[in-house]
């Protein structure tokens, strides 16, 4: 009973944090696979690996009649540019009806490659059908520029040159240029991927310190409750003259069994769970990190309560 309360706990516990920094934690995993040094606000393309960002609002809904938009973060692709594997979620070249969508706008509203999503073409007031082509990997946000807004991933838009010659707009360029090299096209709102990198490590590093200090403190909690059951028979079989060896031998089996059944049994149910929920792929080490803290724990304790028996 011991091991499946203190397992469900932590199954809890895991569950909890991995939802709490699903996000950031994806975004965090596309920085890093991503190989540019900074991102900037430009007046002209670069040529490679830069975005269109209109000054009016385009919205995309899940149908035609919808009164509500996805809340995501939306840029349309450049009809002179390249685009790399530097930046991790470039999309391929899309025509002018299709749009690419991040991972968490799929799975948050059950959308796949093919499926249709719409939007109002300020244009020319009328809606318009977008055909999903490319399922992107999961990204919250074009930048974190720090301004606190959050949205639930990116939809990158075909060239569309209706909203280019109509309305204005900034471009988006991704490069590891110095910027001495972009003064002609007048670079501002310069953000460096590496703070962008430090700024989610700051974001998520409180919940998995508490996190992984509350799971210390449950495995010390779950090695003296073992003990509580245990300890009268121990003493009276030390003050009858057993062998110590045999006694230690029995005690540290004992607990210790019980104690690693309850971390694998926390750590295999939370890692299946994580999957079913489609939680990010950074927790897993995380969690595997927290149970092998948690045995070295485990070990120290039963190390330090079998010399205070003895004493």
């Amino acid at each position: 009973m011991l091991i499946v309360f203190f397992s469900v706990v932590s199954i809890l516990m895991n569950t909890l944090i991995g939802i709490s920094v699903d996000s950031s934690c994806s975004h965090l995993l596309s920085l890093i696979n991503s190989s540019y040094e900074y991102s900037a606000m430009t007046d002209r393309t670069l040529g490679q690996d830069d975005y269109l960002r209109f000054d009016a609002g385009i919205y995309f809904s899940l149908a035609a009649d919808s009164k509500t938009s996805l809340n995501a973060d939306i840029v349309m692709q450049s009809n002179e540019s390249l685009y790399t594997d530097s930046v991790y979620w470039n999309a391929e070249k899309l025509e002018q009806n299709e749009i690419a969508i991040s991972y968490s706008i799929s799975q948050k509203n059950n959308k796949a490659v093919g499926d249709k999503l719409y939007s109002k073409h300020i244009a020319n007031g009328a809606i318009q059908e977008y055909m999903i082509s490319q399922v992107l990997p999961d990204v919250a946000s074009t930048r974190l520029d720090g301004s606190g807004n959050y949205n639930e991933g990116i939809i990158i838009m075909g060239y569309d040159q209706d909203y280019a010659k109509n309305f204005s707009y900034e471009n988006v360029v991704y490069t590891n240029k110095h910027i001495s090299e972009l003064v002609a096209i007048n670079p501002r709102n310069v953000l460096y991927r590496e703070d962008e990198i430090l700024s989610l490590l700051k974001r998520v590093s409180p919940y998995l310190v508490v996190h992984f200090l509350l799971s210390i403190l449950l495995c010390v909690g779950l090695v003296l409750s073992l003990t509580n059951n245990v300890k009268i028979n121990l003493k009276r079989q030390m003050m009858l003259g057993f062998e110590k060896k045999k006694l230690d031998h029995a005690f540290s089996r004992y607990i210790g069994v019980s104690s690693f059944c309850s971390v694998l049994l926390s750590l295999i149910s939370s890692l299946i769970w994580m999957r079913i929920l489609s939680l990010d792929g950074i927790m897993y080490a995380f969690y595997g990190i927290k149970a092998i803290a948690e045995i070295l724990v485990i070990l120290i304790i039963i190390k330090i309560m079998n010399r205070r028996f003895w004493r």
